[in-house]
């Protein structure tokens, strides 16, 4: 009996290109998508989904995970596709890996959360011989004069669940700094000097008990300031990597960390190369990697449940561009960067659509509804308030 896959998370990009990525190898998985209003879900529709269960939040879809799976013969492995579900599964690691195969860090509970902090992300990575930008951690009431902060800088909430891209401001000067700090949620936050960027880089890989595999780099075409682009170029690592790919793969090691992973990089305008964090769980870009011709959610499967075992140095990578149409879309068009005319040809030149996937064409559909219904719904609202 083969053990099944189960993948959880919220809709998007990063739980469909998981689905695909099983789906094209012929694997159907389950998915627990989490959906706080309980609404219709793109990746329901996907050709290659065995079932969808519908969940409202994380705990819940724990206790979907046990309800469903308990009494499997095999474990069922499990993929998570956000930083949210990651976290709290990790929280759980104790109780849910007797019924699952799941991520860990040295095979402890809580580990992957403490390795999800930047600051003890960021010191390891420099510990790994990584380049890293300057950092400071300061709280709400912290008084700023009195730390040695670089303008322009940039604020990160220590942990992505407490605040993630709302709490990431580029401030000039103290007082915009000030100011920043009084909107974030988080209670502490990590004060990075601001990096100007040439490029930025993305390694996805996955790291067993054996090996570390990193079958490419992606590299960004369209250049976003304090975010990464929705434009990306995935090729075959260059030689001019293998320091950093050393270094990264002495971080990985040093986490003792089992699962998928992405590390982003930075390349500043003197091609100094900065690490900027590591995302322990599988990145929204990896279907990419799949695409591109080495499906990583597949390795990782059979390395957890077979005697298969993959030569890292193995793998030829198809040369591949890739957007995320959505993000890119806000990039270019809604900024004026680009024209609607313009993207329509660049997207119709991309290899690979993060969303979008003509062998797979429901979840678009299905998007389509949705935002029909949402147009709809705003209309509707915009009438009554005329009428009365």
């Amino acid at each position: 009996m083969d053990n099944k896959v189960l993948i959880v998370g919220r809709d998007g990009i990063n739980i469909l290109g998981l689905v695909r990525s099983f789906g094209e190898a012929g694997i159907k998985p389950f998915v627990i998508c989490i959906s706080p209003k309980l609404h219709l879900v793109t990746v329901a529709q996907s050709k290659y989904v065995q079932k969808t269960y519908i969940v409202k939040d994380d705990a819940a879809c724990i206790e979907k995970m046990i309800e469903l799976f308990k009494k499997e013969a095999v474990k069922p492995v499990v993929f998570t596709s956000g930083d949210s579900i990651t976290y709290n599964i990790d929280l759980q690691y104790d109780v849910l890996k007797e019924y699952f195969i799941l991520s860990n860090a040295r095979n402890k509970q809580g580990e992957i959360v403490r390795l999800m902090d930047k600051e003890k992300m960021r010191l390891l990575a420099e510990k790994s011989g990584l380049l890293t930008p300057v950092s400071f951690i300061v709280s709400k009431n912290d008084d700023l004069s009195k730390i040695n902060i670089k303008y322009p800088c940039i604020t990160k909430s220590i942990l992505s669940v407490y605040g993630g891209k709302q709490d990431v401001f580029i401030c000039k000067n103290e007082d915009e700094l000030y100011m920043a700090i009084q909107k974030v949620n988080s209670v502490k936050l990590q004060i990075q000097e601001f990096i100007c960027k040439k490029a930025e880089l993305i390694f996805c890989g996955l790291a067993t008990r054996d090996t570390i595999i990193i079958p490419g780099v992606a590299e960004n075409i369209t250049t976003v300031r304090g975010y990464y682009s929705g434009y990306q170029n995935y090729k075959s690592v260059d030689r001019k990597y293998d320091n950093i790919i050393r270094k990264q793969i002495e971080f990985i090691h040093s986490c003792e960390y089992r699962g998928l992973f992405s590390i982003e990089y930075i390349i500043d305008r003197d091609d100094n190369c900065y690490f900027m964090e590591v995302n322990l769980r599988n990145d929204g870009y990896s279907y990419m990697v799949t695409a591109a011709g080495v499906n990583l959610p597949k390795i990782f499967y059979d390395y957890c449940t077979s005697s298969k075992r993959y030569n890292e140095n193995s793998f030829a990578i198809n040369k591949t561009t890739v957007m995320d149409e959505g993000l890119d879309y806000v990039q270019s068009v809604k900024t004026n960067k680009v024209t609607l005319l313009n993207w329509f040809k660049r997207v119709n030149k991309t290899d690979v659509l993060l969303f979008h996937n003509s062998k797979d064409i429901k979840p678009t559909i299905c998007l389509l509804y949705i935002k029909l219904l949402l147009l709809l719904n705003r209309c509707l609202k915009v009438l009554v308030y005329i009428i009365i």
